[in-house]
């Protein structure tokens, strides 16, 4: 609850214990009938000013909760990254960190496979991060889909990822291998389909 959420409910509390307190003191020096009528007044003007704090207190909560599921799917998928940045630091003599190598080295077969075990665990985060934002409402999701979409391209546009795609798409989201087909298309990029995943091509 923010402070002006704590400031309303204040108000509201103080509010209604001067009504109570008014009341009585009403209620103390009027006849049985009088009193009785006080009474359903008060009933009334309670009533009328908890509704709207109940609207507004539903509101907040669903505004927080919503909140709370935006962030704790950014935190989720940024974990996920800091586990491959992680990677990037224990393999340095791989290129596969954000920023490319100038002079990246020959790789031995092994190193090879280390290579396209991290560009697995990346292309896993991109379809996390495609299946979470790319289609969200929320501006907060847009704003991050952009992102990441940058984000995306630009590895998709380094040869080492692409040798490896072929053996990388067709394991995982419909859409969103169809998503990284659409891209590899418009950068240009020589790329044939093996048989088994040809099932990607159809619209």
């Amino acid at each position: 609850m923010n402070n002006r959420d704590k400031s309303f409910t204040i108000f509201f509390a103080c509010f209604i214990a001067a009504l109570i307190i008014i009341v009585v003191a009403l209620l103390s020096s009027l006849p049985l009938e009088e009193t009785r009528n006080m009474l359903e007044t008060t009933s009334y003007v309670v009533i009328i000013f908890s509704i709207p704090v109940g609207l507004l207190e539903y509101y907040n909560n669903n505004k927080r909760e919503r909140r709370d599921r935006e962030y704790g799917t950014y935190d989720a998928l940024n974990q996920k990254y800091a586990d491959f940045q992680m990677f990037c630091f224990e393999h340095p003599y791989l290129d596969i960190f954000d920023v490319k190598d100038e002079h990246p080295k020959e790789l031995d077969e092994t190193q090879q496979k280390e290579e396209m075990i991290a560009f697995i665990m990346l292309y896993k985060i991109f379809e996390r991060a495609f299946l979470m934002y790319r289609d969200q409402s929320s501006e907060i999701k847009k704003k991050q889909w952009k992102g990441w979409d940058a984000y995306i391209r630009d590895y998709l546009a380094r040869p080492n990822f692409q040798r490896h795609l072929n053996k990388i798409i067709g394991q995982y989201d419909v859409d969103f291998d169809k998503y990284i087909l659409g891209i590899v298309r418009g950068l240009g990029i020589p790329f044939v389909l093996e048989d088994w995943q040809a099932y990607l091509e159809e619209e």
